[in-house]
């Protein structure tokens, strides 16, 4: 710290500050046209209270112009910030300008210049692209004006490129610069990198959404920035931006990272805070380590300070000396000056990561010794006992090489905001060449791509991923062309979907999802607790005995959450207690909105809200299914008071017809290309009731029967009455076809119901004679899943003779032929062989693959 001011360089002098200082402060929360923010219009009055205070900027009020964001009316639209500019400026020609601070917190894009930021108003939309200020053209005008000594840009806002972003110059102007005896310098501050959003979070206090920039921002600005001599200095405010705003994001499993343009001189004063002295231990990736101890030891070996890296940062008053911490087998040695202000020490674990030998090992309890693997895949193993422990055996059995980043570099499109990672877990798999990913791709607006060798990664024991960034919208993750999972991708976000197999076939009635912070530079696992949470909350939505896990019983009581998956799952169980509160559903519904923008499962709980409440539901219509399958029983219920509320022929109603009952995610068959329904499970029943009845049939009532969208209902209703005569003899029916109709709405009100021992019992006695009918079927084969009969998987050929000898079949592959025989399951096939079980299977996948034989389940 400086005892003299007169032995102070010039520049630290001339930037104590004056009456001379003004600004001009901007916070937009309101976009009719755009998704609304939460913490802009607070970050703006956060920053002007910060310019006035007496340890703060030291402003005179009456220099300051705030203008903040209304929605009635609306505004800004540009002509406010306009009228407070020229105020500022005329103020300070009048009486003599020193610095100028200009702060924006709102949208924000690029156009054609990296530096220049389309500062969005509050009017700007698709169409109005030009209501929004260019930061370049503000920043020129106020350095052309000649007024100021310095000038200050911070810009809370994202700098993601759009067509066309075109931002407008103040409408002020000057012919040609002021001249002045000392150029203007200036310090500009932007939130993010280019290409990359700014972002929001929750404080460390509060519920409320708050820019990551603004809170290290004003925390820099009040003295944790302070260097040596306990001062906020230019160069420290930009090196503590550069680098908090990055460690806060990481922290919050976010990546956003500050850049900053300095032209100030490095000892040009920011503020009037003065920091104690204190020592600043960070730590980087703790989350990714095995390490939950670290241990400070002072100059006389005496234990400072011990706790869980996680928790960090530490910020410790100690005296000066030599220091260590002690972090697992990591140790490093410092020494702290205690020179004033805060002096910083980082801990990377990033940078240790090292092989150890297995040790005990639990995926779900942190606090037993885990093995140190390089790619942490026990974050994704099922956490139920009976599943978990042939992938323990996998994980503990080898050294696990590092997934690349991408492994579909073809559909990869880099500059996407988001990422899909589909994780494939198979320990029975034996360790042959053949893929665990064959049989699955991925279906979307602008990608359909197989699964193989080229773009998924494997470790040859039980691992598959394929992984890829792609734009944000729905997908559908395809098995073996028979069945659909929807998918969809946030900006911002990485989308993961774990599922298990047993022997190749999927489990789906355990797939996991998981919606993590999108990382450019590596993958992410879901934290331990959280991944068991929401693996607990997707069996607790399949009618799963047991409570909440913590994580989700404090969603659903109403804390604050970072992981929309949980918000998600949290609300959904709040609808399932016997008095739900319709208002903390929609509140959890808008944060989780605010984190991942509107979508399905968002509209499904404002839908359930509604119907709750019984109040007018939302009138906009929906094309898309959510992820969750108690979404679409909500849209299903909502569509019997509001028709239209599903579109006819969308993917949502064919999800809502069709959805299996296996799984909470939402899941059905694969539809058809033609998109026909003639033949299709709904087609068929209603046919049989139209048989039955003499009677006009309601198409609501009738819809509410069946458990689908009424226009579902109205189409092949209205489809059914032109095909059947309008009067038919009663001996054309058959003495069966009523009690046969009878029996099969029984089997699915009781399959419906959960029962699905009972239905099953039902709809097998209505294919004992009528074997075609496709509604039992449909009913028997969800009731099979959930009653998880004992079935063989059973090969048989379906290839002739001359494919067979196309491929050059050898005898090895010629014995196990021959024992197949389209009755034997694979278990007897291994025995009759009389080759190794693992050569056989390997035999048997690739002819398979090959088309010559195909598996079937009988049971």
């Amino acid at each position: 710290m400086l005892d003299d001011e007169d032995d102070a360089p010039e520049a630290f002098v001339r930037s104590l500050g004056s009456g001379q200082d003004y600004a001009l402060v901007i916070g937009v929360n309101h976009y009719p046209k755009l998704r609304s923010l939460h913490g802009a219009v607070a970050d703006a009055k956060a920053f002007a209270e910060w310019l006035v205070e007496p340890d703060g900027g030291r402003l005179s009020p009456e220099n300051v112009r705030t203008v903040l964001s209304t929605l009635d009316p609306l505004s800004p639209i540009g002509h406010e910030i306009n009228d407070a500019l020229e105020d500022l400026l005329e103020r300070a020609a009048a009486s003599g300008g020193r610095r100028f601070y200009f702060y924006f917190a709102g949208h924000g894009c690029v156009g054609d210049r990296a530096a220049d930021i389309t500062l969005c108003m509050a009017n700007w939309s698709e169409l109005r692209r030009r209501a929004a200020l260019s930061s370049e053209a503000w920043l020129d005008v106020v350095v052309r004006s000649g007024a100021f000594d310095e000038v200050a840009f911070f810009l809370d806002c994202c700098r993601i490129w759009a067509v066309r972003a075109v931002g407008l110059p103040p409408h002020i102007d000057f012919a040609r610069p002021v001249e002045r005896a000392r150029a203007t310098r200036v310090f500009v501050a932007y939130a993010t990198e280019l290409q990359r959003p700014a972002l929001e979070v929750s404080t460390e206090t509060s519920a409320e959404a708050r820019g990551i920039f603004t809170q290290v921002l004003l925390a820099g600005l009040r003295g944790e920035a302070a260097r040596a001599g306990g001062v906020v200095t230019a160069g420290s405010l930009k090196d503590h931006l550069e680098t908090s705003v990055a460690e806060t994001a990481k922290s919050k499993r976010l990546d956003q990272r500050a850049e900053v343009v300095n032209g100030l001189e490095a000892v040009t004063r920011f503020g009037f805070a003065m920091h104690p002295p204190r020592l600043k231990i960070t730590f980087i990736d703790a989350w990714k380590s095995d390490v939950y101890e670290v241990v400070l030891l002072g100059p006389g070996d005496d234990v400072v300070m011990r706790g869980d890296p996680r928790h960090g940062p530490w910020e410790l008053d100690v005296p000066a000396g030599d220091y260590e911490l002690h972090a697992g087998k990591i140790r490093t040695s410092f020494h702290y000056a205690r020179e004033g202000g805060i002096t910083p020490e980082v801990l990377h674990f990033g940078k240790w990561s090292r092989r150890s030998a297995p040790g005990s090992f639990s995926p779900r309890d942190p606090s037993r010794s885990v093995p140190r693997l390089r790619w942490p895949l026990e974050a994704w193993l099922p956490a139920h006992a009976t599943h978990r422990i042939r992938y323990e055996i996998a994980v503990r059995a080898a050294w696990i090489e590092p997934i690349p980043m991408i492994t579909a570099s073809a559909v990869d499109t880099s500059d996407a905001p988001s990422m899909l990672f589909v994780v494939l877990l198979d320990a029975d798999m034996p360790p042959w060449s053949v893929r665990l990913g064959i049989g699955w791709s991925i279906h979307g607006e602008n990608a359909a791509v197989e699964f193989d060798r080229e773009n998924t990664w494997d470790d040859e024991r039980g691992w598959s991923v394929f992984s890829a960034r792609l734009v944000p919208g729905t997908y559908i993750l395809r098995w073996a062309g028979k069945r659909d999972i929807v998918i969809r991708l946030f900006p911002g976000f990485t989308t993961q979907i774990v599922v298990d197999h047993a022997t190749w076939k999927p489990r789906f009635e355990s797939p996991r999802m998981f919606l993590l912070p999108f990382d450019r530079s590596a993958h992410h696992p879901p934290p331990f607790d959280i991944a068991n949470a929401v693996e607990q909350g997707l069996a607790l939505l399949a009618s799963a005995p047991g409570e909440p896990p913590p994580p989700l019983a404090k969603v659903m009581a109403g804390e604050s959450f970072d992981d929309p998956m949980l918000g998600l799952l949290g609300a959904h169980l709040l609808t399932r207690e016997k008095t739900p509160d319709p208002a903390r559903i929609e509140a959890i519904a808008d944060h989780v909105e605010f984190l991942l923008g509107p979508c399905p499962d968002v509209h499904a709980l404002r839908l359930r809200a509604a119907l709750l409440r019984g109040t007018d539901l939302p009138r906009v219509p929906c094309s898309e299914p959510p992820l969750l399958r108690e979404g679409l029983l909500t849209f299903v219920e909502a569509s019997h008071h509001l028709p239209e509320l599903i579109p006819p022929g969308s993917l949502l109603e064919h999800a809502c017809v069709e959805r299996l009952v296996d799984s909470s995610l939402s899941s059905w068959p694969t539809r058809r290309d033609s998109g026909a329904n003639e033949d299709d499970w709904l087609t068929a029943a209603i046919a049989d009731v139209v048989g039955e009845r003499e009677a006009l049939l309601d198409e609501r009532t009738l819809a509410k029967e069946l458990g689908v969208p009424t226009l579902a209902v109205r189409a092949r209703l209205a489809a059914s009455r032109r095909d059947v005569p309008a009067s038919r003899p009663e001996e054309d029916r058959g003495p069966v076809g009523g009690v046969a109709a009878a029996r099969l709405r029984e089997a699915g009100k009781r399959c419906w119901a959960g029962d699905y021992k009972e239905a099953l019992v039902l709809a097998e006695a209505i294919l004992a004679t009528e074997p075609e009918n496709l509604t039992a079927r449909h009913y028997a084969e969800i009731c099979c899943e959930k009653l998880q009969r004992t079935t063989f998987l059973v090969p048989r050929l379906v290839g002739s003779s001359e494919i067979a000898a196309r491929l050059g079949i050898d005898d090895r592959a010629a014995r196990v032929l021959d024992a197949i025989d389209g009755e034997l399951p694979i278990e007897d096939v291994l025995e009759i062989s009389g080759l190794l079980p693992l050569d056989t299977l390997r035999i048997i996948q690739e002819l398979v693959i090959a088309g010559v034989i195909e598996i079937i389940r009988v049971g």
